[in-house]
Order: C-alpha cells, then structure tokens, then sequence
C-alpha cells in the first residue's frame, strides 16, 4: 500500500481537512477539496475515512514561483490570511496510513507562533486500528487544551 496522509486542522469548532497532493519530490501540498465539519466523531470519522480512501493525488512539483502565487486552500476555507492566524486558538493533527498501521502526529507553536511537529507526542497504530480510536484520541487533546477551548467557542 501507498503510504496515504491526511491534515486535521481545527479552530473554533470546526475541522478544515484538505486534500494532500503528493509531488513528484514527495512534499504535500494542500489542494481543494477542502472539507469543513464539526468536531464530533462521526463527522470526523467519515470524511478523515473518504480522504484517507482517496489518497494523495500526485502533481508535478511546482516552481517557487508558483508556489509563492499559489492560494492556500485550507485558509481560505478558515477565513484566515496566515497559518499564524490559524494557530491562534487551533490545533493541527495528521494521520499516516500505511502497510503496518497508522501514524499520528501532533503539532506545537514554535517561537513565532507557527505548527511544528511535536515529534514527542507521534504515536504509532497497528494495523486494524479503527480510525475512531484514533480521533477520539484527537478530540481528547483538543479537549484538554484550555486556551484552545475558550477560543473555540467564539
């Protein structure tokens, strides 16, 4: 199987899950669709499960002209002008699927207030992992964020 991501990003009560293009250089890029739901289970199980199922379509890898012009669908769809905006109050999740299971990583704010992977908080999935253990485990992280949760619920 080819390995198959997928991008959780939440702010205020929403989840905004885009389509990961893979490069022929391996980078993802974020590209429409982009699927905006509520933070409840079975909202998050059925699209994280159709994208997953969908996999990452594979682009050429753009020039860092087009790149620079390129419109990121995922603040778009947050109605925010930077991934900083997003972090205020947000979070960011992904999930890796492949031969032997499934990865999920999560992610901080650097010093500049952007999403970096928190490499200590990655934990692994064995194969026939139902997918909604696995976003329960987001939904609780979420949860146990205070700061996070007080924004949310503007």
């Amino acid at each position: 199987m080819d390995k198959k991501r997928v991008s959780i990003n939440i702010r205020k009560g929403k989840a905004y899950i885009p389509t990961l293009a893979r490069t022929e250089l391996g980078v993802y890029i974020t590209v429409d669709p982009v699927y905006t739901v509520d933070l409840n289970i079975g909202n998050l199980t059925q699209i994280i499960e159709k994208v997953l199922k969908t996999g990452n379509p594979r682009i050429p890898h753009p020039t860092r002209e087009e790149l620079s012009h390129l419109p990121d669908p995922v603040l778009k769809a947050a109605k925010v002008s930077s991934w900083k905006k997003l972090a205020e109050g947000g979070a960011t999740y992904s999930i890796s699927q492949q031969d032997e299971g499934f990865d999920l990583e999560f992610y901080k704010k650097d010093e500049k207030g952007r999403f970096i992977t928190d490499t200590s908080k990655t934990r692994r999935f064995p194969l026939g992992t139902e997918l909604k253990e696995i976003i329960t485990i987001i939904l609780e992280d979420v949860n146990s964020h205070s700061e996070f949760d007080k924004r949310n619920k503007k």
